[in-house]
C-alpha cells in the first residue's frame, strides 16, 4: 500500500473514535472498526474519493486477532 498510495499511511486513533460514539453519531464503517481495533492506518486512494484503512482487531481478548481491511467513501471522523 505504501508503494501504491505513497507513505506508510496516516494513523487514526480508534480509541478516541470509540469514546466519541457515546456522544455523537460516528458513521460506519468507522464506528464498527473502533469497536474491534485500537489504531487504523489510512490512505486516501487519490482521484477515487475512497479511503483504505488497515487495522488489527485485537480488542476482544476472547477472539482471535484479525487483520481488517476497509474501503469506504466515508471520510474518517
Amino acid at each position: 500500500l505504501a508503494a501504491r498510495w505513497g507513505g506508510q499511511g496516516d494513523p487514526l486513533n480508534l480509541q478516541t473514535v470509540l469514546l466519541r460514539t457515546d456522544r455523537e453519531e460516528i458513521p460506519e464503517p468507522w464506528a464498527r472498526l473502533s469497536v474491534s481495533a485500537r489504531v487504523a492506518y489510512l490512505w486516501e486512494a487519490g482521484g477515487t474519493g475512497r479511503w483504505i484503512a488497515l487495522a488489527v482487531a485485537d480488542r476482544d481478548e476472547t477472539d482471535e486477532v484479525r487483520l481488517l481491511a476497509v474501503v469506504t467513501e466515508k471520510a474518517p471522523p
